[in-house]
């Protein structure tokens, strides 16, 4: 799969953190038009090497906001909780279209509950496609 790295919310992001709640590495603007796009995108979301921490499991929310500062963000969950266990090597943890109403600023929220994960890196960014070969 080809990246644009303008594109990516989290390039091999460290998910070696205590339980708790973390902004992925970066901010996607995309202007003033927030979700109008010729071609809808997709959203994908993949672990890089597989998550380890007993009893830890992660969630991911996209936050979409109009000011870069998010201080009224929307919150859609992307990613209900899931245990380790699915969070093997190179699982896609998502690929799906954007919702409607995306405003300018995107970023994603990872939720780490139960323990904290000493292993375990994510990639997430936005596409025009996704991988449906296999």
């Amino acid at each position: 799969m080809i990246y644009d790295n303008e594109l990516m919310f989290s390039d091999n992001q460290s998910l070696v953190k205590a339980a708790g709640t973390y902004d992925s590495d970066n901010t996607i603007d995309s202007g003033a038009d927030g979700d109008i796009y010729s071609d809808p995108m997709f959203l994908f979301i993949k672990m890089g090497t597989a998550a380890v921490g007993a009893g830890a499991s992660i969630a991911v929310n996209l936050l979409t906001d109009d000011d870069s500062a998010f201080g009224s963000a929307t919150t859609i969950p992307i990613l209900a909780t899931t245990g380790v266990a699915n969070l093997t090597q190179n699982a896609e943890l998502t690929k799906m279209r954007l919702p409607l109403g995306m405003k300018q600023y995107k970023k994603l929220q990872y939720v780490i509950s139960g323990a904290a994960l000493t292993a375990g890196t994510i990639t997430s960014a936005l596409v025009p496609e996704v991988p449906t070969n296999y």
